[in-house]
C-alpha cells in the first residue's frame, strides 16, 4: 500500500470525508455547506482533504459534484457570505459566492465540476 492510499483509508481520512459530505446533508432545509453560520465546517473539512492531496480521490469527486449541485438547488436559501479575496482561486470551495453568481473562472473547475457550473 503506498502512502497516498494508506492515508485515503485511514480511519481518521475517512471520518474527515464522511464529515465533509455531512455538511451537504444536514439540516435537510439548508445544509451547513451553504449556511452562513456553519459553513466553516464544511470549508475546514475540505481545506484539510486538499491539504491531505485528495482532490481526485473518487469519493472527494463524487461529493464536490454534489457540493455544486447543491449551491445550485440552495441559492434561493443561501445566506452565507464570503469575504475570500485571499484565499487563491484553485481553492475553488472558498469561492461558493462567485460560482453560484457564476462570477468564477470556469476554467479553473476541474471537468466534473465545470460541466455542473455551466449549467447553472
Amino acid at each position: 500500500m503506498d502512502k497516498k492510499e494508506h492515508v485515503s483509508n485511514n480511519q481518521n481520512t475517512v471520518k474527515l470525508i464522511e464529515d465533509y459530505e455531512y455538511t451537504l446533508e444536514y439540516p435537510p432545509n439548508l445544509p451547513d455547506a451553504y449556511s452562513y453560520d456553519n459553513m466553516w465546517l464544511m470549508l475546514d473539512a475540505r481545506d484539510e482533504i486538499h491539504r491531505l492531496g485528495l482532490d481526485n480521490d473518487e469519493r472527494i469527486i463524487e461529493i464536490d459534484k454534489r457540493l455544486l449541485k447543491g449551491l445550485k438547488k440552495f441559492s434561493n436559501l443561501i445566506v452565507y457570505r464570503f469575504d475570500n479575496s485571499d484565499k487563491p482561486h484553485s481553492l475553488w470551495w472558498w469561492h461558493l459566492d462567485k460560482i453560484a453568481k457564476k462570477e468564477y473562472p470556469a476554467e479553473l473547475l476541474s471537468k466534473h465540476l465545470r460541466e455542473i457550473y455551466l449549467s447553472f
